[in-house]
This record gives C-alpha cells, sequence and structure tokens, in this order.
C-alpha cells in the first residue's frame, strides 16, 4: 500500500468516525422502520437550518443540531455543572430581588424621618439626637443594602461603547472580565480595610456617642460587610450567567427582565 492510500485511508477512518451510526431495521420503529444504535443521539434539526446560511452562524448551528457522543463532551454539555450555574442564578438574583425590593421602602422611610425632624426643630423648636442619626442609618442601609439589586438591574453608570452593539457571546465575556478585573478587587479592597473597623466596634459593642443617640453603631457598620458579601454574590452571578452563555445555553437561564421595575 502506497503512501497516498495511507493518506486516503486516514481521511476515510476520520470522516466516518464523526458519521452517526447506521441505521438498522427494527419492529415498531416508526413509518420507515429505521432507528439508531450505539453510544449517540439523535438531535432534532431545527425547522430553519437551511435558512441561517453559510458563514459562521451556519457552522455553529449544525454543530449544535450535529449527532453527540454519551461520551465526556456530551455529559459536559449537558451536566449537572451547567445546571448548578443556572440554579445558582436563579437563587442570587431572586434573593437579591427581594433584599432590593425591601430596602427600597428605607428611602421613603429617610425622607418621613428627615421630615418629621425638620418640622419639628424649626416649627416646635424641639430636636432629638437619636431621631436625626435614625435617617443617616436608614439611608445608608438602603444605600449598602440596595447596590447589589441596582446592579442587578443594571443601574450603576457606566460608559458604555460598544457593549450594546455587541452578540450575546461578546457581552458575557465583557461581564466576566469586567467583574474579575474591576469588581471583585473592589470589593476585596472594602472587606480588608472594613473587616478590622467593624471587628473594633463589635468588641466595644459601639453606641452613640452622644448620650441621647442611638445604641447599637456596630450593627450600622455591620453593614459595609453586607454590601460586599451581596455584591460579591451578584458578581459571582453575573460570571455564572456570563458562562451559561458561552456554553450555549441562554435559554435556559431566567430572563433579566422580570427584575424590571413593574415586573410581578
Amino acid at each position: 500500500m502506497g503512501r497516498s492510500d495511507c493518506r486516503r485511508r486516514r481521511g476515510w477512518q476520520a470522516t466516518n468516525s464523526l458519521r452517526p451510526p447506521h441505521p438498522v431495521k427494527r419492529a415498531g420503529a416508526g413509518a420507515d422502520g429505521l432507528a439508531l444504535t450505539g453510544a449517540h443521539r439523535a438531535v432534532e434539526f431545527p425547522a430553519d437550518i437551511n435558512t441561517l446560511g453559510a458563514g459562521e452562524d451556519a457552522r455553529r448551528a449544525r454543530q449544535r443540531c450535529a449527532f453527540l457522543p454519551d461520551g465526556p463532551i456530551g455529559r459536559k454539555r449537558r451536566g449537572a455543572g451547567v445546571r448548578f450555574l443556572i440554579s445558582f442564578v436563579r437563587a442570587v438574583e431572586d434573593a437579591n430581588d427581594r433584599i432590593g425590593r425591601a430596602v427600597a421602602w428605607f428611602t421613603l422611610a429617610t425622607v418621613a424621618i428627615c421630615f418629621l425632624v425638620v418640622v419639628l426643630r424649626y416649627v416646635f423648636n424641639i430636636g432629638y439626637r437619636w431621631m436625626q442619626e435614625a435617617y443617616v442609618w436608614v439611608h445608608a442601609v438602603a444605600f449598602m443594602g440596595g447596590a447589589a439589586y441596582t446592579l442587578l438591574r443594571g443601574g450603576h453608570v457606566r460608559v458604555d461603547i460598544f457593549y450594546r452593539n455587541a452578540g450575546a457571546r461578546t457581552r458575557a465575556w465583557i461581564d466576566i472580565a469586567g467583574t474579575v478585573i474591576f469588581l471583585m478587587p473592589f470589593l476585596a479592597v472594602v472587606a480588608i480595610w472594613s473587616w478590622p473597623y467593624v471587628a473594633q466596634s463589635w468588641q466595644i459593642l459601639e453606641s452613640s456617642r452622644d448620650s441621647d443617640g442611638l445604641p447599637g453603631v456596630f450593627l450600622l457598620k455591620t453593614v459595609i460587610l453586607v454590601f460586599v458579601a451581596l455584591l460579591a454574590f451578584q458578581g459571582l452571578a453575573i460570571m455564572a450567567r456570563g458562562a451559561v452563555v458561552l456554553c450555549g445555553r441562554a435559554a435556559e437561564l431566567p430572563d433579566p427582565s422580570r427584575h424590571q421595575p413593574g415586573a410581578p
């Protein structure tokens, strides 16, 4: 056998190794009596597979619709890892959504307490130090507790140069890179520098410096760590959502629009 014959034989084997197993005749297998055997499963082609045209999109669509082996690759794409990421995204986003909607009422409480303080002071010439501290505390909880909810809704200030017009996979890469490069280091710095500050306050059970002020200042300072934790989990959820998109299973992710204003 010549060298060219060997090349042709290797090419024939490589081509046929990618083909699905030969159909065999089986009773009750359908109108055509054909069924598939072997460690492969058939995936239905979408109705518009022929309308995708040539190019990268068509090639990727054909790959997704090809026969997938029940080996490591098939298990990885359909495995528990991606399902865990989807469940993690849903749990974190639902938790931050509930927390954000709850602390949003603290904004109204801040306005009400501040209005009451002004009326008592300038109309009735009455002032309470604990009431003046109360609206500062409530506003701090609303701001720190609602930061992750704002990130979930994409409400933080951002400079959008090409993100809006980018594709889903490009957006996923940008979200992952931005979280790793910017968000997580920022949260690490805040956590490292605020931990001794909060721990010392807990050791002495710090309260207000004024005798008629609010006790439990250590609880207010703990909100800093809560702020870090909520934002960190939301950052991980953003990375997990991007990873699922890159795995080609974006349709299984929860709809982000359900966290927009007016959503149930």
